[in-house]
């Protein structure tokens, strides 16, 4: 091997772990969930408090549809009215057409879910699972609720309900104990959660993969159970343990639009999984942000622009954003640098093979 063959093979070897490092740092710059700003809630018509917020599972998102924009902004959800966020402004601007109709009688034991959040069959469209046992459905831009027949089970309490389209049945935890119901009929069917720490376990959500996903929270894992699953619905599918050391309070989680599960640590932030269940990082309230005095319980919501909301009745509403959803500039700069890295690399091999 001559001094040049040498040179060259040297120089090749440097790009390469040059290159290598390159991804590295792109990598890294997807997994960041960064703090924005925070967000006050509507105040009551009296100025003295925030409405009660009830939390909300949010539905599961629809990816690969080019009709399907996956642009309605998060809603605050209280006992008496909904309001939109202007995403624009970081405001919950109270319009009169936020009211719930007549028929919708909720209070803080109240259940919702999203079922049409990114619904092509009608307008967005929340579930309220109400301490009377009763299903109503709300199409939320036509201001249209639709009272059904209670549940037809017997239930101290309720944890959480979640959707997964306005055909299947929805999901209830019900005194610690999972429940597929008809939403058209009330008919509750018992589906047990193999392997779950039945007493922890309270919030659950759909995915865009059409599994239901539960916060194990005894068991310090999140599990998948398949609702399709012929001759044994809600079979177990896999689960990703939690991250150790890191504080997870056992409250609603999300799942958003890239397929990453975001989990609230109940002061505000919170910790963050990739859609394989790697654990990606952390995220917490700048250490100068204001803390409030607001009611309610805790949960998350994401946007599809890599928005994460986060409610907790210590804070209120704080935002932040998952730059793996919307890289920023800088990472989409290191990741066609990449692109282009691999690109000389390969033509260099190219050319030395053919010299």
């Amino acid at each position: 091997m001559n001094r040049f063959s040498r040179w060259a093979r040297g120089r090749r070897s440097g790009a390469v772990a040059a290159f290598i490092a390159l991804c590295g740092i792109a990598s890294s710059a997807y997994a960041e969930v960064e703090y924005v700003r925070a967000i006050p809630i509507p105040i009551s018509q009296d100025g003295s408090y925030p409405p009660p917020v009830l939390p909300v599972t949010q539905a599961p998102y629809v990816t690969g549809d080019p009709d399907n924009t996956n642009e309605l902004p998060p809603l605050v959800d209280g006992t008496s009215a909904y309001w939109n966020l202007d995403a624009t402004l970081g405001l919950y601007p109270r319009y009169e057409s936020g009211a719930y109709p007549p028929n919708v009688k909720l209070n803080a034991y109240s259940r919702l879910a999203w079922l049409g959040q990114n619904n092509l069959e009608s307008g967005p469209t929340l579930v309220f699972l109400t301490p009377q046992r009763q299903i109503i459905t709300l199409d939320v831009w036509a201001v249209l609720a639709t009272s059904l027949p209670r549940i037809d089970v017997e239930y101290e309490a309720a944890s959480s309900i979640a959707a997964r389209s306005l055909d299947d049945p929805i999901s209830a935890i019900l005194d610690s104990e999972h429940y597929a119901i008809d939403r058209l009929t009330g008919i509750a069917t018992l589906r047990p959660l193999d392997g779950v720490d039945t007493p922890t376990t309270q919030f659950m959500s759909y995915g865009a993969d059409g599994l239901l996903y539960v916060l194990d929270y005894g068991n310090s894992r999140i599990a998948s159970f398949d609702p399709d699953n012929i001759g044994n619905p809600f079979a177990p599918v896999s689960s990703f343990t939690l991250e150790s050391g890191v504080t997870t309070a056992n409250i609603q989680f999300a799942i958003g639009i890239n397929g990453s599960f975001y989990l609230g640590d109940g002061l505000g932030g919170g910790s963050y999984y990739n859609s394989l269940g790697a654990f990606q990082g952390v995220f917490t309230l700048p250490e100068d942000t204001t803390t409030s005095t607001y009611r309610g319980e805790s949960y998350i919501t994401t946007g599809a622009d890599g928005s994460v909301y986060i409610y907790d009745n210590a804070y209120g509403f704080h935002q932040y954003q998952d730059s793996s959803v919307v890289p920023e500039p800088s990472t989409g700069v290191l990741v066609l640098t990449a692109i282009l890295g691999t690109l000389f690399l390969r033509g260099r091999r190219q050319v030395a093979g053919v010299a």
